[in-house]
């Protein structure tokens, strides 16, 4: 973009949406005489006087809109020269949102001054023929007697006496020799009556040395007594001058036009006719414009058939006397010019419009440089498919049609990971492939889009036809089959789907796309490809996830947000040798919520920023609290950090100001990073981590075995510990494989001298398998699960722990249960109205519902919640929950008390002639 605007011919600059320049190509101080510091920040009325500024200012408004205006305009360059330039401004992009607009200025100065110019040498041609400066003679063929007025004196600088007393011979011998001849032979013709009359251009003035031209008509008198012959002398001497001048002025004219490509015709309506002054960057089509100039008519067919209404509109505006400039393209042979045209109307000697000046220029690369910009700005560089901005363009210009059509929206949700996995050009190459796939699907009734990352849109255009939207959306479901090839990496993908029916005009192209991600995010909410179409009426899951998303912003300034601490333990002993902090949000209606409810809506925006650095603050801040108390078992405490954290600013410089202010050594503080941030491969980020190393901080792997693990990482990086995901030590009783794994891990740690933490320990058999492996440190719900900071001030008193059952291991057998449905119907005492989510019914009895649920419920908040069974009619059965666990696998169980317990029957009935289910059968575990 930096080479097309410097080497742009014209000059080229952007404003910001007040009008003020902000960047420009070298060819704008030149145009304008002022040095770039000066021009850059100043406001475009500056260079305008007042009322051309005022009919600016509403063009510039239509281009905030959107639209690309062209205007011609005097603007005044710093030495006081008014300049006449030709202005194109194209709306500018950031991000899909209008932030200024792209200019282009041409000076067509030259180009006005000569058509002035030419115009005053036409008009200077007319005032000729009205000079004064004519003589009368009378000549007596029979007396040879010469009269004359006393004009002639003038015309040959004689006096009047002289005139007066002269003859013939002396009339003769002032006629130049050359002219002399054909004048008698003229004269006595017209004595001997063989003509009536005659004219002719004598050159007189013996003393001037015949250089006066004169124009000499000579009529006989026949009807008088005696016969005379009458002459009439008119000096043409400044007359034949000017034409000169003019002559050689217009073909200066034509010269210059020539040289300009501009091309100028002259169109006179009665008779009509057409002549072309300078062909210009026409010439190479002299032979049509011939054509033309014999068949006017021909004209109209040569214009584009698209822009030849327009044209048509603007000629009664040229016979009114207006000035037009009108744009359109002219089709010649194969090829295809675009024409800028200004139309300046000829007047005849009454003041009436007989025809039209027409002046041309070609301006073909102008508009596929526009063309360019536009495609650049609503076009996705990648892909080529259009983007965000241009798919908004298409929803609204649908809108305005007033019918029916659909969004879908399909994605991947794949990106990220692959580019943080495998880095840019994997990611890119996902991006390729996956659109690529996407318009294998696109019909003609079907405009595809690229909206981020691998997030597509179709914008189905006929008529909503639920059976051939379902079909669609099947046929991209089974890319979730298809092996991606990605640059030797093979990859497969989930394909999640959103669809919104849109059935009227009253929503904005903004609202009906975010109708489309909510369809598109319920859809992502299940582990497995599908597809939602949109409801007025949210799910459970969805209802909760806005309302979290709504209040997080708010969560720290009304202290809601709390740390807990989970021990981590020798796994022989049980002695506390470390703890990890674990933010909690204490929401005013959904109860405490764990990270993985709210930390992901926290990275959409940057509270992710705000919430890391709280977290910092507070554990800095505990650890101070308990070296002011000479606590006895102070142990490090770590803290999750996340990837894009590290990108922002200079966090290492952040960790030491905090332990500054606190006052704690760095060995106290570590770091939890998952091992996919590490994969980026970034030079920042290895800065970043050797700074915070230096500090004392150590610094740890979570969730290492999960991602593509690599022996490099650990070389290059300053590791000081891997923990184990909990995954793994779920799998080890029943999957020689993830055995395989941490036996691995755990012998690659020592030969590194790392710490290993084995994460999620839950049961006896877990902790005697780690222990074999001679594991460092257990942590889990099988010694303690995470409590607050005065319980584990208690815990660091006692100094060990022992381990106990947890109870939260989802069952694995088929059991006994009854499929449902709920909803919430009252929170903290208002009504409110959500759609369904599932449940598996497990138990029941007469006071108390026992069931699964995927998502997580607020307990103890005023909340009542209503349950329908599935394939049977039955009155309202309202419950208020009492207690929740969450089980290993990530689902909850929950026990509800009836708020009308004779219901309880009805249930128990049901679940009486129920089917064994296995629990991961029916519901999705949380992603």
């Amino acid at each position: 973009m930096t080479h097309f605007l410097e080497n742009h011919p014209d000059a080229v600059y952007t404003m910001d949406l007040k009008g003020n320049f902000i960047a420009f190509n070298n060819k704008l101080p030149l145009l304008l005489g002022y040095p770039t510091d000066a021009i850059r920040g100043m406001h475009f009325s500056e260079l305008l006087i007042k009322s051309e500024a005022e009919r600016i200012a509403p063009l510039k408004h239509r281009v905030h809109e959107g639209e690309t205006i062209h205007f011609t305009t005097d603007i005044q360059r710093k030495d006081g020269q008014i300049l006449t330039v030709n202005v194109t401004n194209i709306p500018l992009y950031n991000q899909h949102v209008i932030i200024g607009l792209y200019g282009i200025a041409r000076d067509v100065s030259q180009q006005k001054e000569l058509r002035t110019a030419y115009n005053r040498l036409l008009a200077k041609e007319q005032l000729t023929t009205t000079l004064d400066g004519v003589t009368f003679l009378e000549y007596i063929p029979s007396t040879k007697q010469l009269t004359a007025d006393a004009a002639l004196s003038q015309l040959l600088e004689w006096s009047q006496r002289h005139v007066a007393q002269m003859d013939a011979y002396e009339l003769l011998d002032e006629i130049h020799p050359e002219d002399r001849d054909l004048f008698l032979q003229q004269s006595t013709a017209l004595c001997d009556e063989q003509i009536a009359e005659f004219s002719m251009s004598l050159r007189m003035s013996k003393r001037r040395h015949y250089t006066k031209v004169v124009r000499c008509d000579a009529l006989l008198q026949q009807n008088s007594s005696p016969r005379c012959v009458n002459f009439i002398l008119h000096d043409a001497t400044e007359l034949t001058s000017l034409e000169r001048e003019r002559d050689h002025a217009i073909q200066s004219l034509k010269d210059v036009f020539g040289s300009l490509d501009t091309s100028i015709y002259e169109h006179i309506y009665h008779p009509q006719t057409v002549t072309f002054q300078s062909a210009g960057f026409l010439a190479p089509y002299q032979h049509i414009l011939n054509r033309i100039e014999k068949e006017p008519q021909l004209w109209r067919t040569l214009i584009h058939p698209e822009d030849l209404p327009h044209l048509e509109l603007s000629y009664p505006e040229i016979r009114n006397g207006k000035v037009i400039r009108h744009v359109y393209r002219l089709q010649l042979l194969d090829n295809v010019f675009w024409i800028e045209e200004t139309c300046i109307p000829i007047l005849d000697n009454k003041g009436d419009v007989s025809g039209h000046y027409g002046v041309s220029s070609d301006i073909t690369i102008l508009k596929e440089q526009q063309h360019t910009i536009w495609h650049l700005s609503m076009h996705d560089s990648l892909t080529q498919l259009p983007n965000r901005a241009f798919l908004l363009e298409e929803i609204t210009s649908l809108l305005k049609t007033r019918t029916s059509f659909t969004l879908l929206a399909v994605t991947f949700k794949q990106y990220n990971v692959i580019h943080e996995r495998f880095g840019h050009d994997v990611g890119d190459e996902w991006i390729r492939q996956t659109s690529t796939e996407v318009r294998r699907f696109a019909d003609q009734d079907h405009f595809v889009g690229h909206l981020f990352g691998d997030k597509y849109l179709f914008i189905i255009k006929k008529p909503i036809d639920e059976t051939a939207i379902v079909k669609l959306s099947h046929q991209l479901l089974k890319l979730s089959e298809k092996r991606f090839d990605v640059l030797s990496y093979e990859l497969f993908t989930n394909v999640y789907i959103g669809i919104t029916y849109v059935v009227n005009d009253k929503l904005s192209a903004d609202e009906l796309l975010k109708q489309t991600y909510t369809a598109l995010r319920r859809a992502k909410s299940r582990t497995k490809s599908n597809y939602q179409f949109y409801s007025t009426t949210l799910d459970i899951d969805m209802y909760r996830r806005y309302e979290l998303e709504r209040d997080l912003r708010y969560a720290i300034q009304n202290e809601q947000l709390v740390l807990e601490y989970q021990p981590k333990v020798d796994g022989w002993n049980g002695n506390i040798q470390g703890a990890e902090a674990l933010i909690r949000w204490n929401h005013p209606e959904w109860g405490r919520l764990t990270p993985k409810d709210f930390l992901s809506l926290s990275e959409e925006s940057e509270m992710y920023l705000h919430i890391g650095d709280w977290v910092l603050d507070q554990t800095c801040r505990f650890l101070s609290k308990l070296r002011e108390q000479r606590h006895s078992n102070i142990v490090p405490i770590s803290i999750n950090v996340s990837p894009k954290r590290l990108f922002y600013g200079d966090f290492g410089q952040v960790i030491e100001q905090y332990l500054k202010r606190y006052r704690v050594p760095g060995h106290l503080l570590e770091i939890e990073l998952l091992e996919s941030d590490i994969l980026l491969e970034s030079d920042k980020i290895h800065e970043i981590l050797e700074r915070i190393s230096a500090l004392g901080v150590h610094i740890s792997l979570d969730d290492f075995g999960t991602a593509y693990s690599s022996i490099s990482h650990v070389q290059r990086y300053p590791i000081n510990c891997l923990k184990i995901d909990r995954s793994l030590a779920q799998l080890i009783e029943h999957d020689p494989k993830s055995r395989s794994v941490v036996k691995s891990i755990l012998f690659m740690a020592k030969e590194f001298q790392l710490t290993v933490v084995a994460e999620g320990i839950e049961t006896i058999p877990q902790l005697d398998f780690y222990r074999e492996l001679q594991c460092d440190l257990i942590q889990g719900y099988l010694f303690s699960k995470p409590v607050s900071e005065s319980t584990f001030e208690k815990l660091l008193t006692k100094g060990m722990l022992y381990p106990q059952h947890t109870g939260t291991a989802a069952p694995v057998e088929a059991i006994l249960s009854l499929f449902a449905q709920i909803t919430i119907t009252r929170l903290n005492g208002r009504a409110i109205q959500v759609g369904s989510s599932d449940i598996l019914i497990n138990r029941c009895t007469n006071k108390t519902l026992f069931f699964y649920s995927s998502i997580r419920l607020p307990i103890h908040q005023n909340i009542e919640l209503n349950v329908t069974l599935a394939s049977l009619i039955h009155p309202e059965i309202f419950l208020v929950p009492v207690s929740i666990t969450e089980l290993d696998n990530g689902l909850f169980h929950y026990a509800a008390d009836f708020k009308v317990r004779a219901l309880s029957s009805l249930v128990q009935e049901q679940l009486k002639h129920s089917q064994p289910s296995f629990l991961e059968d029916v519901l999705e575990p949380p992603s």
